[in-house]
């Protein structure tokens, strides 16, 4: 899941970012990637409508589930622009579970679209307030929602071109085939839980990803076969792969994200056509899906940990944990290590007490009786030391009259 996040955040900002950017204004700065004017923050109609609390259910999904998109929104509205800086460099953690970027996904693509339909309806409104943005910007952003809106049906269609290729299908055939999957799992989506659904979007996404796989080896597999790539789906991957190389080359510094290219390539059907059903159906859920871990967790992982840090191994995340039970043993192999006789001596005394217990028990009775006596005979004295030392209340009032 990490390499397919790569390629798709590399592609967005190469593409989609840079192109709002020039068109009239960026429509949403992730919170880890933002950096605001506090003039703009304090505006009218901005912080003060951005902390207004969801009623409707719309405003859940616009305000709650993506709200890096909804304070972009109403400073757009308000008239200001937002930009993109290729030249930054901003980090992030993404997902690396499955279930985990499925649920943070699921809140990203509902209130995208409820957040760029809000700024459609006041478009006009807009266009005049803001002089980043025109007519032309809302024309884009209308081509925009309705190629997401078409998303599924085109990787439907992919899919369906998949079957011809790797299993010689006839085309009415491969499209009724590549449509049985997308409505069992939306039956799926309305029927049972979201553990359930993820479960099955997992395992269809894998299946998906070897025809995807199939399918990429058996166009180029038809190409060499025919001597030429002037065909439909031979001239659609050539162009979209001297697309995207000519964007890496022109961010070199970023250009080994493009081997993640396959990975993104072969994650399409479940990334566009599996993910867009399981949002639609779970609007209704409004929690983050990625924020529920409880405190007492994260303290408990965190007590007794010394060192916690992450190192990169070429495409390999190593996580490296040091922990106070690490130490100790560490400390004691190089005691043991420096000093072998102090630690043989140590082990010696240890065993022979072990064995002094095991020969004479009864000793180790008389001393626990005597421990246990102890106390007892010691306040039986203290009572009598009371009792004899320390005058009574009679004796107190008589020596009080003399």
């Amino acid at each position: 899941m990490v390499w397919y996040q790569k390629f798709e955040y590399a592609v967005g900002h190469w593409l989609q970012k840079t192109a709002e950017h020039v068109f009239g204004s960026v429509l949403c700065s992730p919170g880890c990637f933002s950096l605001f004017r506090g003039s703009a923050l304090m505006d009218d109609n901005v912080l003060k409508r951005y902390t207004t609390t969801a009623t409707r259910a719309s405003e859940y999904v616009q305000y709650d589930q993506g709200e890096d998109r909804w304070l972009c929104t109403l400073l757009l509205q308000q008239g200001w622009r937002v930009e993109y800086n290729a030249a930054s460099d901003a980090y992030t953690n993404a997902p690396q579970e499955f279930k985990e970027f499925y649920n943070q996904r699921r809140r990203w693509g509902p209130s995208t679209l409820a957040n760029t339909l809000d700024l459609l309806h006041s478009g006009r409104e807009t266009a005049k307030r803001n002089t980043s943005i025109s007519m032309l910007y809302i024309f884009y952003q209308i081509f925009t929602v309705g190629s997401s809106i078409l998303g599924p049906a085109s990787v439907s269609l992919m899919v369906a071109g998949a079957f011809q290729f790797v299993f010689r299908m006839e085309g009415t055939l491969a499209i009724i085939v590549s449509v049985i999957p997308p409505i069992i799992y939306m039956a799926i989506c309305f029927t049972c839980k979201p553990n359930l659904q993820i479960t099955i979007a997992g395992i269809l996404s894998v299946l998906y990803a070897f025809l995807m796989t199939a399918s990429f080896f058996s166009i180029i597999g038809d190409m060499v076969m025919q001597g030429t790539f002037i065909t439909p789906t031979g001239i659609f991957l050539l162009s979209m792969s001297i697309l995207y190389l000519v964007t890496a080359i022109l961010h070199p510094q970023e250009f080994s994200m493009i081997i993640y290219g396959l990975m993104y390539f072969i994650c399409i059907p479940s990334g566009y056509l599996l993910l867009t059903i399981y949002s639609l159906v779970n609007m209704h859920i409004v929690s983050w899906g990625t924020r529920e871990s409880s405190r007492d967790k994260v303290e408990g992982k965190a007590a007794g940990l010394l060192c916690d840090r992450t190192c990169k191994l070429c495409c390999w995340d190593l996580k490296c944990q040091v922990s106070q039970e690490t130490t100790n043993m560490a400390l004691l192999q190089i005691q043991n290590t420096i000093n072998p006789n102090a630690a043989a001596a140590h082990t010696a005394v240890i065993q022979q007490q072990i064995q002094g217990v095991d020969e004479n028990p009864s000793s180790m009775k008389t001393e626990l009786q005597a421990v246990e006596n102890g106390p007892q005979s010691t306040q039986h004295k203290s009572k009598e030391v009371d009792t004899k030392g320390l005058p009574t209340d009679e004796s107190d009032s008589e020596s009080k009259r003399r």
